[in-house]
């Protein structure tokens, strides 16, 4: 199915959605339409926010006098201007019926059109964030996916030459939609990401950032000033992690490179990890932090899937399989070595 039609067909159903007539069996075919593509999932969402967001465009499609807003569940569509036609001329009433869809959906995508232009233009940048804990998967208008995990901050433009993002603090993967004409650039710490479509993750660490690549290839570039190294290509299955200006790379197994993206489903795995990494790992998801008070048992190894959001269960595990006691303090959850 090509742009245009999809465009059409989004805007149907959002036309659709805002009457009085929507039903559950609407809803059940809207969500499996949605289910189908991504490219489905981006239109809907990105028509959506148009139809949302421009109260004018609501007037007019409610037939009402410009300036004048509606309220919900007021706003005429096709389903509802074709009722004001007498049934007595049923193929008058078609012909309504589909002048009015054809113009609706016209004029949404027109104004969709206009809306996400005049943001470019304009430089409008989207702003994203999680909370410590967090995980969120946001999509962007041109088809990229990015998932954030706990305590992340990313700005988002999408210009009409390029789409640049940056990576203020976490960690970040993206599932980039490909435009050969607008290069997806990431910009962490002094080193800027740079692919057309292909899947990585990015972590911004104390010293630079970690890049992992999973799919397809991109571009690593230091962008201090005086920097005379050129960029580095990174392929599928590789590990760069930078040190200010200097770029360091390796091959790592499939394995490996699951174990750095296990948080996208909500878990942390450590396998042979001491505790003191295992601590400091956690507490990028827990509000209150992990303490170690006794260096004794931050050398302690250990193995295990856990959840970031179930706590009680690793300090359970950790007591019942270590000599550890765990202690609650206004200061946090101290860790101890067991008399």
């Amino acid at each position: 199915m090509d742009t245009e039609t999809i465009e059409a067909r989004a805007a149907e159903w959002v036309i659709r959605r805002s009457g009085e007539s929507w039903s559950e069996t609407d809803q059940e075919s809207l969500d499996s339409w949605l289910s189908e593509s991504t490219l489905h999932r981006v239109a809907y969402l990105r028509l959506e926010t148009v139809w949302r967001e421009i109260p004018r465009l609501k007037a007019l499609g409610a037939g009402n006098l410009p300036g004048v807003v509606p309220p919900p569940g007021t706003w005429s569509t096709p389903q509802s201007l074709s009722t004001s036609i007498g049934t007595d001329r049923p193929w008058l009433r078609a012909l309504a019926f589909r002048r009015q869809a054809m113009a609706a959906v016209i004029l949404l995508i027109l104004f969709a059109g206009f809306y996400w232009t005049f943001a470019h233009i304009r430089g409008g940048t989207s702003h994203y964030a999680t909370a410590v804990g967090g995980l969120q998967v946001v999509h962007l208008g041109d088809g990229s996916e990015v998932t954030l995990n706990t305590n992340t901050r990313l700005r988002v433009e999408l210009g009409s030459r390029a789409r640049r993002i940056e990576l203020d603090s976490g960690e970040a993967y993206f599932v980039v939609g490909k435009d050969p004409s607008r290069p997806f650039v990431v910009r962490v710490a002094d080193h800027t990401v740079t692919a057309v479509g292909t899947q990585f993750a990015i972590k911004r660490t104390p010293s630079g950032a970690q890049v992992l690549v999973v799919q397809g290839q991109v571009e690593l570039r230091s962008s201090s000033a005086g920097t005379a190294e050129g960029p580095v290509t990174l392929d599928a299955g590789t590990l760069a992690r930078t040190v200010k200006s200097e770029v360091m790379v390796a091959r790592i197994a499939e394995a490996e490179a699951g174990l750095l993206l296990s948080w996208r489903s909500g878990f942390v795995v450590f396998r042979d990890t001491s505790l003191a990494d295992a601590v400091a790992e956690l507490n990028q998801y827990l509000p209150r932090k992990l303490v170690i008070e006794d260096s004794s048992v931050a050398s302690i190894r250990l193995s295990g899937r856990f959840r970031t959001d179930n706590l009680d269960a690793f300090l359970s595990l950790l007591q019942q399989g270590f000599p550890v006691t765990v202690e609650e303090t206004a200061d946090g959850i101290v860790l101890k070595r067991r008399p």
